[in-house]
């Protein structure tokens, strides 16, 4: 009886952590734990110790001690494709440039396959439908601090919580011109505009699973809906993230026609949020309208953020015929940038802003080759779902969401060295892998 107890006060415990760990998930909360080289910070060539690190430690514990009381939430079976692709990782430390960084990065990829493994094994003790609250929750949070962030026009001095200080004329801090006046876009408490872009955007799409799959009808539900519905898409419109906010407006398109077509009975909550999307765009298209001028019509193939991303390609093919089977080394794409190229800002060594072309570069063909068809595994039984069964509306929605990330994979690279969108990434994996066993959300 107190063995029993005992166990109920442990999971407990450990979904308290979860949900604060997910709450938590974009904060920049760290410890710096190494520079390489000593003296000169670069973010790609340090290692940190983050505060979702903390959580997730205490998470993997309790699920430990969990699977010895009780045998339950344990892997049915783990993913061939995906121990090769650790493997082959590991594999990479032989040729590594730089050991101590291919360490360290492989214990981050090993963190975030075993969250991908946690989450897939664990959704229906989790509550599916409280993970999708938090991130909303989370979301709007963010939302707050980058609203506040925007129209001060520098950051809000909030101590451990946002990534930093900045304002328009700090050097590396994103900005962009409208009207001759130089603005700095939304950072929420995440390192990179970007970053909090592709979080808000989880944020939404959860929303939208809420809002399809509450079944009374509650007025203050919808009401509370589109107020954050509101926040959510005026946070991810500051942020003025450009291939985030257009894979978002298509994904979302996409999302309503394929929900349309598939749900007839949610049609009515369908159109209603359609025509919500539509106002919502418009209403804030209008009133900033110099900005997003300025920031989306106003792109130019030879500006530097374009041309700086084909730099980094060719460097990155070079890398690859240079070290095809086992790469420089996981972690190791800046390090061999920074001793082979002289660049003429110390902030211009970033990782090649891809993702398949930075797995190839550190790891190299194969470890990509697994790493696709891991991933392809996973998409390919959605899409037989979708045309052979009868697809769930939750899959369509986190099935965009993984479209959304592996289409913003070929120009940027923050799903691979960041740590707020690689947990995202990985947790939605997680996911969608571990909806197959949980008929609804509202017995989620």
């Amino acid at each position: 009886m107190k063995i029993s107890n005992g166990v109920k006060i442990l999971e407990k415990l450990e979904k308290f952590i979860f949900y604060f760990f997910i709450f938590s998930i974009p904060l920049q909360t760290r410890k710096i734990l190494f520079i390489m080289p000593e003296g000169k910070f670069l973010e790609w060539n340090s290692g940190f110790l983050y505060f979702t690190d903390l959580l997730l430690i205490a998470i993997f514990v309790l699920w430990t001690l969990r699977l010895l009381f009780k045998k339950s939430g344990s892997p049915k079976r783990l993913d061939f494709w995906l121990i090769g692709f650790f493997l082959i990782a590991g594999l990479s430390l032989i040729t590594s440039l730089n050991i101590n960084l291919s360490i360290y990065k492989l214990i981050k990829l090993a963190e975030f396959i075993l969250l991908f493994l946690y989450i897939k094994y664990n959704l229906e003790f989790l509550k599916l439908k409280k993970i999708l609250n938090i991130l909303v929750i989370s979301g709007v949070f963010e939302s707050l601090i980058a609203i506040a962030q925007f129209f001060n026009q520098s950051s809000l001095g909030l101590k451990h919580v946002e990534a930093g200080i900045y304002n328009a004329n700090i050097p590396g801090v994103a900005t962009f011109f409208a009207s001759g006046v130089k603005f700095i876009r939304a950072y929420g408490t995440t390192p990179h505009p970007n970053i909090l872009g592709a979080f808000l955007v989880v944020s939404i799409f959860c929303l939208y699973a809420l809002w399809l799959k509450e079944n009374k009808s509650k007025s203050y539900f919808y009401l509370l809906f589109s107020i954050f519905y509101f926040l959510l898409f005026l946070g991810l419109f500051l942020t003025f993230s450009r291939a985030i906010i257009i894979v978002f407006f298509g994904a979302s398109l996409f999302f309503f026609f394929i929900a349309f077509m598939r749900c007839k009975e949610q049609r009515p909550k369908i159109i209603a949020l359609f025509f919500l999307f539509l106002v919502v765009c418009l209403f804030f298209i209008i009133i900033f309208w110099p900005e997003f001028k300025a920031r989306f019509l106003g792109t130019s193939l030879g500006e530097q953020a374009v041309t700086l991303r084909v730099y980094y390609n060719d460097i990155a093919l070079s890398a690859i015929k240079e070290k095809p089977i086992l790469g420089l080394g996981m972690g190791n794409f800046v390090w061999y940038l920074l001793n082979n190229y002289h660049l003429k800002e110390f902030w211009l060594y970033q990782p090649v802003h891809n993702i398949y072309l930075l797995i190839a570069s550190e790891i190299g063909i194969f470890g990509l080759i697994m790493f696709l068809i891991f991933i392809g595994k996973i998409l390919l039984k959605e899409i037989k779902k979708f045309f052979f069964e009868n697809m769930r509306l939750l899959e369509i929605c986190f099935g965009f969401q993984i479209l959304c990330f592996l289409f913003l994979g070929l120009i940027d690279h923050y799903f691979w060295t960041i740590q707020q969108s690689s947990l995202v990434f990985w947790i939605v994996l997680g996911i969608i892998s571990g909806l197959a066993p949980i008929a609804q959300l509202d017995k989620a």
